[in-house]
């Protein structure tokens, strides 16, 4: 079993969890820093991943672990799909990584980004938004969901 000090527990996962599940995840989950939950959009499902590459998928009703994911380098954020069919991961390395939810094969990684600040799926389940910073200009890209082709790009201005 590995602890972690409270210290390192991260503003969000403190608000929005209760004391109990969230020593659970530190204590028996991660062996390092957790740095970013995401519920899965039918509420059965936590997902957890942290400075130890791993991603970890917990039952809600048994706060049981089911299933662990394994990244190259420390999980940044995670986002279920609104039809609840894909999970994605962020890495430090900047790849996003698309997992089929339910069977958990790895479709594909996105890569070549300088530095991804946010991903987004689209309500219709068609699209993975990504938008990075690269040399001070904000990137906007669009990918098909199901063959992480990229389907355009913009240059968002940033400056008014």
């Amino acid at each position: 079993m590995h602890f972690i000090r409270c210290a390192d527990t991260p503003p969000f996962l403190k608000d929005q969890l209760p004391s109990q599940i969230r020593q659970k995840i530190l204590q028996t989950g991660h062996s390092e820093r957790v740095n970013t939950v995401a519920f899965s959009p039918d509420g059965k499902v936590l997902a957890s991943g942290g400075d130890d590459k791993k991603i970890i998928l917990w039952d809600v009703k048994t706060w049981k672990q089911f299933l662990t994911l394994k990244e190259e380098s420390s999980i940044k954020d995670i986002s279920f799909s609104y039809d609840n069919n894909y999970l994605a991961d962020l890495t430090s390395h900047n790849e996003i990584t698309v997992w089929k939810n339910k069977s958990f094969e790895k479709l594909y990684i996105l890569k070549d980004f300088s530095n991804v600040e946010k991903f987004i799926f689209s309500n219709d389940n068609k699209v993975l938004v990504t938008l990075e910073n690269k040399n001070d200009q904000k990137i906007l890209k669009r990918w098909n969901i199901n063959n992480g082709k990229l389907l355009n790009n913009y240059i968002v201005n940033t400056k008014q």
